[in-house]
């Protein structure tokens, strides 16, 4: 057992409560394979969170290989708080039509006014995070799972490296499994996540890669079920909006940026959702067709202004336009918005993109 094994057996034997969690904005192969490794977890005893939940349309695009919604979303847990100072007689509930009632009955007055009510968070042992741990304050953040962070030392990361992410899953699997196999569901899952981080084998494709592939597929995995998903993902709006956004992709050779720009109509005439999660996968899918650029930038028309994807390759630079605009940093790429129009949001981000350029250059 390697270093980076040995530190995922000490993550997973600290307790038996677990977040798995990502950005809202993660792509498919990522949405995937935080599905098979909760699926990996669960078998293993763990019980274990998941956030953010699937969206809708990712649902309805995998539900032939993907868990059930209920399976995997985070629980609530509501809490009714009533003042110490408060001495009560009793504390019970009743049943009422279509309701249970909790029956407070105080010794001395009390005004509902000072009952207060509110989610509370579930104590979690350890985390597995898909995105790099300097943007953890910034995810935690904006998180809206009820789950407090684990301890100090208990969070393991993930994110797009020389392996892809379902190699790295089916090593905690072998931590967890050694060579038992995975059920044909969760090599389904596996199996979908590195045909889409590695566009159908055409990249990132080692011998490692083709070897999980074919281990994946004695397991039992959906190789048809999952082929039929990529089909489609080119016969409908996803390879139009691709299309459309390559058609509108410009380079600029001086600061090694490339530009794409999508309006609202685009969208409409494709029957694709204007989101984050949609723009992140256009970009990697533009950056993958086009020749290598250190920066690329997606702008589409967003309410009454334009909403910018900024990815970068270059940590620092990348930190230094996402304080330039205000924005909060995920993995190797943020969101920007407040741009009233395209010429606006391309000048802005341009010449914050020579500025950087100008001081690495000095430096």
């Amino acid at each position: 057992m390697d270093q980076t094994q040995e530190a995922v057996k000490k993550l997973l034997d600290s307790g038996d409560k677990i977040l798995v969690a990502g950005e809202p904005s993660a792509d498919e192969a990522t949405q995937l394979v935080m599905l098979a490794l909760r699926e990996i977890l669960e078998k293993a005893g763990k019980k274990t969170f998941l956030w953010p939940d699937c969206g809708s349309g990712f649902a309805a695009k995998f539900e032939k290989i993907i868990p059930k919604p209920s399976e995997y979303r985070v629980p609530q847990k509501i809490k009714i708080k009533i003042p110490k100072n408060i001495p009560l007689d009793e504390l019970k509930y009743e049943e009422e039509t279509g309701f249970f009632s909790i029956i407070i009955s105080p010794k001395t007055e009390l005004e509902p006014s000072v009952i207060s009510i509110e989610k509370s968070p579930h104590d979690i042992d350890a985390a597995f995070c898909f995105f790099s741990a300097q943007e953890i304050g910034s995810v935690w953040n904006k998180m809206s799972a009820p789950v407090n962070k684990p301890p100090e030392g208990k969070t393991g990361y993930f994110v797009n490296g020389e392996k892809t992410l379902a190699e790295k899953i089916n090593e905690i699997g072998g931590v967890l499994n050694g060579q038992t196999p995975v059920p044909p569901k969760t090599a389904s899952l596996i199996m979908a996540s590195l045909m889409y981080e590695t566009d159908n084998f055409q990249k990132k494709s080692g011998e490692g890669v083709f070897a999980l592939a074919s281990r994946l597929l004695s397991f039992g995995a959906d190789k048809k079920a999952i082929e039929e998903i990529l089909n489609a993902d080119k016969k409908t709006g996803t390879a139009q909006i691709l299309g459309r956004a390559l058609a509108r992709t410009a380079s600029d050779t001086e600061i090694k940026t490339s530009w794409t720009f999508l309006t609202k109509h685009d969208f409409e005439k494709t029957g694709v959702e204007p989101t984050d999660e949609n723009s992140l996968s256009i970009l990697k899918k533009v950056r993958a067709n086009i020749a290598p650029h250190t920066c690329s930038v997606l702008c589409r028309e967003h309410e009454d202004g334009v909403r910018s994807l900024i990815f970068h390759e270059d940590k620092k630079a990348l930190w230094g336009l996402a304080s330039s605009l205000g924005a909060v940093i995920q993995s190797p790429y943020f969101f920007a918005s407040g741009f009233k129009n395209f010429s606006e949001a391309e000048v802005k981000i341009r010449n914050l993109l020579r500025e950087k350029k100008s001081d690495k250059m000095s430096a």
